[in-house]
């Protein structure tokens, strides 16, 4: 659906249940596969001869800066989708446009400075993330590349919840399948790496000073594997969110409630 053609019919009259599935399904499936991000990356760069572990963990202590990265356009898309779902349900599709708007201008302001302070101040950083004198200088030789590409993070990641947001999981889906797919053929040449890993710094700094570099490379693919079950339950809140934005936009207060109640559920048996 177009912003500018107003309300989506599906979104407002389909069966709730069918509609949450249909857009939840591609959602799951985007993240499990961004998930693939780490796994090829860490595959590759593990084993790499003789460096292999030193440059795994030099990767796994930059996680806390790329997060953060990732946090600044989850914030940005967090508050703009429903918004746009919302005025979309309530048929503006126009103010739909301008929200859209402000929010690709803030993320790409946002890439400037991110990038200025990650080039500018990734030594200090590094070490207050727990890098050691043997893996600083892998994680600084990532980070100062990644650091580069900050725009098209934020911009792949910030703006793909706006297509979700007006009903297009799978076009959203296909977006992050072609950037993972990119990613396994490029890994060989350039060893490029995204990670959405929710590692606090206080496991990197507490796990350096008291067992070393190999436990921090350790909890590095134990997070991995942690990502997985996480991306289930992010993809099913990405399915349900243009559902019951839009039909709280629309005043239908009992769509939003249904939706709510099958997110619930779903989420819940996920956990288990």
């Amino acid at each position: 659906m177009n912003v500018k053609t107003g309300r989506d019919p599906a979104l407002g009259t389909a069966p709730v249940g069918k509609l949450f599935w249909k857009l939840a399904l591609p959602a799951i499936a985007a993240q499990l596969v961004n998930v693939l991000y780490n796994i090829v990356d860490r595959i590759y760069i593990g084993h790499i001869p003789v460096y292999g572990a030193a440059a795994l963990t030099g990767v796994g202590v930059t996680m806390p800066a790329i997060m953060i990265i990732s946090a600044f356009a989850a914030l940005v898309s967090a508050g703009g989708a429903p918004r746009v779902s919302m005025l979309m349900g309530k048929g503006a599709p126009d103010s739909a446009e301008r929200i859209i708007g402000t929010c690709t201008f803030t993320l790409c302001a946002i890439s400037l400075a991110l990038t200025l302070i990650m080039q500018l101040f990734a030594v200090p950083i590094l070490r207050l993330f727990g890098a050691s004198a043997a893996t600083l200088p892998y994680a600084l030789e990532y980070i100062s590349i990644y650091s580069l590409g900050t725009i098209f993070v934020q911009l792949s990641l910030g703006l793909n919840a706006f297509i979700t947001a007006q009903g297009f999981s799978t076009t959203s889906m296909l977006t992050v399948t072609i950037g993972a797919a990119l990613n396994i053929v490029l890994d060989p040449l350039f060893m490029m790496q995204i990670t959405e890993n929710l590692v606090a710094v206080s496991f990197n700094v507490t796990l350096l000073r008291f067992a070393g570099d190999t436990a921090v490379g350790a909890v590095t693919v134990l997070t991995t594997t942690m990502s997985l079950c996480m991306q289930l339950l992010h993809g099913l809140t990405q399915g349900a969110q243009p559902i019951m934005s839009f039909n709280y936009g629309a005043g239908n207060g009992q769509r939003v409630r249904e939706t709510f109640r099958i997110l619930f559920i779903s989420c819940l048996t996920g956990s288990m």
